[in-house]
C-alpha cells in the first residue's frame, strides 16, 4: 500500500488530503488541509506561492501516488482557464518535486464512484465514512473532494492488486 495525496485543485482553496497505507487518520493539518488562494495578487504570483505551498506539502509527506481532480467546464470559460492553468502547475511539480506522474480523475467518474453526481452528498458520504462532523460543507468542501480523490485512488490501487 502507498501514501495517496489527493488534490482538489482551486484558484481559492485547494482540498489536499493523505491516505497513508490505505488509512486516513483524520488529523487536519496532517492528512488534511487546505492551500489558500491570495486573490488579490497577479496570477503569476498566485501559482507561484500555490507551487510552493504544494511542494511543502509534497516534500512533508513523501507521496507514491498524487490524484488530482481534472478541471471541468461548467459556465464560466474564464474560470475554468485559470482553473487549467493550476492543474498545470500541480501536475508540473508533482512530476518535478515529487518525482510522481500524477493521475488525473476526472470529476463526472469520481462522482459515479460514489453514487451521486451532486457534490454536496459527496461531501455528505464522505463527512459520514470518516466521521469528520466538525467539518461543514461552505467551509470544508474542497477537503472532502481531496478525501473522495484519494480515497477513490486507494481503491483503484487496491483493486489493480487483485
Amino acid at each position: 500500500m502507498a501514501i495517496i495525496l489527493g488534490l482538489d485543485v482551486s484558484s481559492r482553496l485547494t482540498g489536499w488530503a493523505v491516505m497513508k497505507h490505505g488509512r486516513f487518520y483524520k488529523r487536519e493539518g496532517i492528512d488534511y488541509g487546505i492551500i489558500k488562494g491570495h486573490p488579490k495578487l497577479g496570477q503569476a504570483e498566485r501559482l507561484s506561492l500555490f507551487r510552493a505551498e504544494l511542494e511543502d506539502l509534497i516534500i512533508r509527506n513523501s507521496p507514491d501516488v498524487i490524484s488530482i481532480e481534472d478541471a471541468f467546464f461548467a459556465r464560466n470559460y474564464k474560470t475554468y482557464k485559470v482553473l487549467c492553468r493550476f492543474g498545470g502547475v500541480a501536475m508540473e511539480t508533482c512530476r518535478t518535486i515529487g518525482n510522481v506522474e500524477p493521475l488525473i480523475v476526472p470529476v463526472k467518474l469520481l462522482r459515479t464512484v460514489w453514487g451521486t453526481q451532486v457534490k454536496e452528498e459527496i461531501f455528505n458520504k464522505v463527512t459520514t465514512k470518516y466521521k469528520l462532523k466538525e467539518l461543514n460543507f461552505k467551509k470544508h468542501n474542497d477537503i472532502t473532494d481531496a478525501i473522495a480523490i484519494a480515497w477513490y485512488t486507494h481503491k483503484l490501487e487496491v483493486d489493480n492488486e487483485k
